[in-house]
């Protein structure tokens, strides 16, 4: 066998009764903390028929990868301490209704999305920015935050990312924004009216709290791999890429959409926080 073969490990972690598969986390970090050999993790929040759950993909040497599963009741036992947990939100997703109750885990086949991402490069840079985003929310305890919170952050982040990553202003929001506009109409909101309410939501909230993070770092990666990797890749690479990120921090698609609306009427920020008031019009 050849021991520089590396391999995926790719769990479902369900929440059981509750929704918030964010509490699994401290969990789930417990545990790939105690495995012997990865050299890449990422993870997302998901639902599906059976359930609420996170998506745990890790790499390692395959030998290691073979450990790991044999390491899964552990997982298991740190797993339930945290399930049944309800997700305090600022907007409910009457889809999520449609999930199931499941607990446990499972273990399933992580095929990476070649065409999406732009061939084996752009999956390549895609998995490194997975990383640098789950370990960004798990050293900022994102399992913590207030609903305020995470809709600070996600503001922040897409702001940033329309700055940084050349976009014309309004461009990247606007089209957050309308993907999820069926969306936000199913949950009983009407967009065009959340957009006028806009201004004086996003004042209003700018003066309750402060993005609970600072993404530089991450904004200049997603940046950078929009600007080499976009050509080649899917129409929608930019909002999948942010999408990943605003998942992982929490926010179901209709926060989502109440993040671009707000995003799209925010000031840059003080300096000092992740915006930069940077114009760079897009090519």
């Amino acid at each position: 066998m050849n021991s520089l073969k590396r391999d995926w490990l790719y769990v479902k972690i369900y929440s059981g009764e509750g929704d918030d598969v964010g509490a699994l986390l401290p969990a789930v970090l417990e545990w790939k903390a105690s495995l012997n050999g990865g050299d890449r993790w990422h993870f997302l929040r998901y639902m599906d028929h059976s359930g609420h759950h996170l998506r745990v993909r890790l790499r390692g040497h395959v030998e290691d990868v073979d450990d790991w599963y044999c390491e899964l009741p552990r997982l298991v036992q740190l797993a339930r301490r945290e399930s049944g947990r309800t997700m305090p939100r600022i907007i409910r997703d009457p889809m999520a209704e449609r999930a199931g109750h499941r607990g446990g885990v499972c273990v399933c086949l992580y095929s990476p999305e070649f065409a999406k991402y732009g061939g084996p490069e752009g999956m390549e840079d895609a998995e490194v920015l997975f990383e640098k985003s789950s370990q960004a929310c798990a050293d900022n305890r994102v399992w913590a935050w207030t609903p305020t919170d995470r809709l600070m952050a996600a503001i922040d982040y897409i702001g940033a990312v329309e700055s940084e990553g050349g976009f014309k202003p309004g461009a990247l929001s606007g089209r957050i924004a309308d993907r999820w506009a069926d969306r936000l109409r199913y949950g009983g909101l009407e967009p065009d009216k959340l957009r006028q309410r806009a201004p004086n939501l996003n004042e209003r909230l700018r003066v309750r709290a402060r993005p609970p993070a600072d993404w530089s770092e991450l904004v200049q990666l997603t940046s950078r791999v929009l600007a080499e990797r976009s050509a080649a890749a899917a129409p929608d690479f930019p909002l999948d890429l942010v999408h990943m990120h605003i998942n992982r921090i929490g926010l179901n698609p209709l926060e989502e959409c109440l993040a671009a609306h707000l995003c799209e009427t925010s000031s840059p920020t003080t300096e000092g926080d992740t915006c930069h008031d940077r114009p760079e019009p897009c090519a």
